[in-house]
């Protein structure tokens, strides 16, 4: 027994080294974003991210290995201190959390979401239990969309699937020719 967990001791940090080293590469190119090259690294080392920050710099990421609901798929979730330009062009401290999933068609750990700490598990559960309430904020097939979102950041890859699909039964209900969310399955494709 003894044997076991030192083994396991000694693989843990490396299960744990593949993300910190993409997120490292990930985070070093966000400090350089303006630059080509690092444009490059973000789209090589994220899924489709929407809003990039620019950071001045970050301390070392503390994150964990969590499971999903899907069979022999692992998510990674770190938190990491950065200074980030706000919107006044000052820099200033904050908290963010960073989720990663192996993408399968590059091998490597790439970000999911990026942004200023908050528990996903939390926002999934919040938006989950409005929905089973009937409280829609907006349009039913965004409010699905959002939900889909929270249930890909937590882990829920499988209730993903389902509320996208509902999100897109809603809006052709509706007639939305607008509304679209095929960068959360192109997502999806990557991970699952």
């Amino acid at each position: 027994m003894k044997k076991i967990l030192l083994i396991l001791m000694l693989f843990t940090p490396i299960i744990t080294w593949g993300q910190k080293s993409d997120l490292i590469k990930f985070l070093d190119a966000c400090k350089t974003f303006e630059f080509e090259e690092s444009k490059e690294i973000i789209s090589k080392y994220s899924f489709n991210l929407g809003n990039m920050y620019d950071l001045l710099n970050y301390e070392e990421p503390t994150g964990i290995l969590f499971d999903t609901d899907t069979l022999n798929i692992k998510g990674y979730k770190a938190i990491i201190n950065c200074k980030i330009k706000n919107k006044a062009g000052q820099y200033i401290d904050k908290k963010m959390i960073v989720v990663m999933y192996l993408n399968k068609e590059n091998s490597l750990w790439c970000v999911e979401m990026f942004r200023e700490a908050t528990d996903p598990n939390k926002e999934y559960k919040i938006s989950k239990q409005d929905v089973d309430s009937g409280k829609f904020y907006t349009k039913k097939q965004y409010v699905y969309r959002n939900l889909a979102y929270w249930a890909i950041s937590s882990g829920k890859l499988n209730e993903a699937i389902k509320y996208m699909n509902i999100s897109e039964e809603e809006a052709a209900k509706v007639n939305d020719t607008k509304f679209n969310i095929d960068s959360q399955k192109e997502v999806l494709r990557k991970i699952i």
